[in-house]
């Protein structure tokens, strides 16, 4: 059987299937792994100094061979090769990634979150709500508030062995107040 996308001959599985646009004709074809990974992987431009991971130690070779990514510092340090591979997956630059970061990836930036700028961004929260008057959310916004403002009191007079801990929980508070945040959103009254 020849394979509908490279052309030669083929009798592997065709496990995958692929549509592509061509034009405007939309084509739908089956292919196996082998055939699959060599097509969508020559429009990659490997961008990357360092071909593995400083975390996991998983080779960027093996991304681009259809593995997993390793970790969440696979994300980070492949930044630039994994808007490639996406792009190239997903058809080029007309179509965008628009899945979620991983959790893990969140929480690692959450752990980057200068206190002070946050406290800052949940007061602007409240103002926001006041303006767009959405009077449900503000007392919801003030008990975030408070409560950061505890954690923040609570992690300045901890000690070494309890630091840690507490600047983990800061990290926590962080990112499920953003995520609740981005479920919430500002509402306008009618």
């Amino acid at each position: 059987m020849t394979c509908p996308i490279s052309g030669k001959p083929c009798v592997k599985y065709k496990g995958f299937h692929v549509t592509e646009k061509v034009g405007e004709k939309v084509q739908d074809h089956s292919v196996c792994e082998d055939c699959l990974y060599s097509t969508s992987t020559k429009n990659i431009q490997i961008m990357d100094d360092n071909g593995t991971c400083s975390s996991c130690k998983t080779p960027l070779n093996d991304i681009l061979k259809g593995e997993r990514v390793g970790c969440v510092s696979c994300y980070n340090q492949f930044n630039k090769t994994m808007g490639h591979i996406i792009d190239a997956l997903q058809g080029g630059h007309e179509l965008s990634h628009k899945g979620d970061p991983p959790r893990l990836w969140k929480i690692e930036q959450a752990e980057k979150t200068d206190p002070s700028q946050f406290a800052t961004e949940l007061s602007r929260e409240i103002e926001a709500a006041i303006d767009w008057e959405n009077y449900e959310a503000v007392p919801l916004l003030k008990e975030k508030l408070e409560k950061f403002r505890s954690l923040i009191k609570k992690y300045e007079t901890a000690d070494e062995g309890q630091a840690s801990s507490i600047r983990r929980e800061i990290a926590e508070f962080v990112f499920n107040y953003r995520e609740w945040i981005t479920g919430l959103g500002p509402q306008k009254s009618s």
